[in-house]
């Protein structure tokens, strides 16, 4: 139902941008705001997300599942409206494995800003690697080559980085 998921209480509904199965995406220069997930990118390499104001969003600024060759760089992400009715954390910048058959590889996180600013607790960046936590991959599907480098994260978020099994 419609109060169920939330939005008809004022909380964001919806994803702003999906993109799967691509090759040289850009997201750039843009605004994302109200949603129930600002970008959710999957499978898909040459990625490219940067200079974007991404707020109130009620779980997810920007998601990443099975991405290579990835740029997330110089993004403002704050302010998000979440709510507690529904089980779900939010995350600025999400990456994950569940439902995936390849890791995400060569992961640029850089310069960034994640403000929690007036808005509801929430991670800034999160990189849960489910399958391997949960015994149900190996090396195989850990994730590969990620630089995390500059950030600024404000605010009182559960984790200010979190990542899971990786090589490099």
């Amino acid at each position: 139902s419609s109060a169920a998921n939330g939005f008809a209480n004022g909380f964001g509904n919806g994803i702003g941008l999906s993109v799967s199965y691509s090759t040289g995406v850009t997201l750039q220069d843009s605004t994302l705001s109200g949603f129930w997930k600002g970008s959710v990118i999957s499978n898909s390499s040459n990625v490219t997300v940067t200079g974007n104001d991404v707020s109130a969003m009620r779980v997810d600024g920007l998601a990443f599942a099975a991405v290579q060759r990835v740029l997330i760089e110089g993004n403002y992400i704050h302010d998000f409206r979440g709510t507690e009715a529904i089980n779900a954390h939010s995350d600025m910048i999400q990456i994950w494995t569940e439902g995936t058959s390849r890791p995400s590889t060569d992961v640029v996180i850089r310069g960034n800003t994640l403000d929690i600013g007036s808005g509801t607790a929430n991670q800034s960046i999160w990189m849960r690697n489910e399958v391997v936590d949960t015994g149900r991959a190996g090396t195989s599907m850990y994730y590969q080559r990620v630089t995390i480098e500059d950030n600024v994260i404000v605010g009182g978020q559960r984790n200010g980085i979190a990542v899971g099994e990786t090589a490099g």
